[in-house]
């Protein structure tokens, strides 16, 4: 940026320094060869730079798993309230958190969120707010028990419970088929790979490898033993397994 603006402003003044007639590779700017970030560190990174998120929303990964845990979109939740107050489940990536102090000298905070159609904010008394205050920084996942009702033609959303949402997805039976390419059965590192990206955190997913043998015709299907748990981050790193074809929640 700085490059380019200084290159302007010697347009500008029909100037050149040093380096005015020399190619821009000669120039001494050279940019770094880099290995490309995943979806999570691109959308951690814009957040970082932007404060909000420009390519993707962090939870559009955790589809199946919104489902499962019973997740009411943020756009749909005044249809679903109908005019009571209800119980519901919300997810978000928390994008902001104001502590207050009531009259009676306690603690509760305003936490702005969002999730994938749209920004909302909850309230947070004092006694959720002390057992969860670090899951309430900026750029965290989570899962929230709400007490939700319209007032005066507003939605108001009372936290009553705290989850981060990767916590919330080991716990849930969102499980993992893994569809290999032909060659992986001559290639052991694949299968280490697939154990080092599944790594040692347990859960209740299931994962089934399918092989396609060299005949292109017969398939082998493999439950790994045991429970796995299953986030965005573990699938991103697992799609770039080279023997890896494709993936599948289930």
């Amino acid at each position: 940026m700085r490059h380019a603006s200084l290159a302007a402003e010697e347009r500008d003044s029909n100037q050149s320094n040093l380096f005015g007639e020399m190619p821009a590779e000669e120039s001494g700017l050279q940019m770094p060869d880099v290995a490309a970030w995943r979806e999570m560190e691109v959308l951690h990174q814009e957040f970082e730079a932007i404060g909000f998120y420009l390519s993707a929303h962090p939870l559009d990964s955790y589809g199946v798993t919104l489902d499962r845990l019973g997740v009411t979109r943020y756009a749909d939740l005044e249809n679903r309230l109908n005019g009571e107050t209800k119980r519901v489940n919300l997810a978000g990536s928390v994008e902001g958190c104001q502590e207050r102090t009531s009259a009676r000298g306690k603690k509760f905070a305003f936490v702005q969120l969002s999730d994938a159609t749209g920004a909302f904010e909850v309230t947070v008394f004092s006694e959720i707010l002390d057992a969860h205050r670090e899951s309430l920084e900026p750029g965290q996942k989570i899962l929230l028990a709400i007490d939700a009702k319209l007032d005066e033609g507003q939605i108001r959303l009372t936290t009553q419970g705290v989850q981060l949402l990767d916590d919330a997805a080991a716990l849930s039976d969102v499980g993992l088929e893994i569809f290999l390419k032909a060659e992986a059965a001559k290639d052991p590192t694949v299968i280490d790979d697939i154990r080092r990206h599944l790594g040692a955190a347990k859960g209740r997913g299931r994962v089934c490898l399918h092989m396609l043998l060299e005949d292109q015709l017969r398939e082998v299907d493999v439950d790994l033993p045991g429970g796995f748990k299953i986030t965005p981050e573990i699938r991103a790193e697992l799609a770039h397994v080279a023997g890896i074809a494709r993936l599948q929640e289930i």
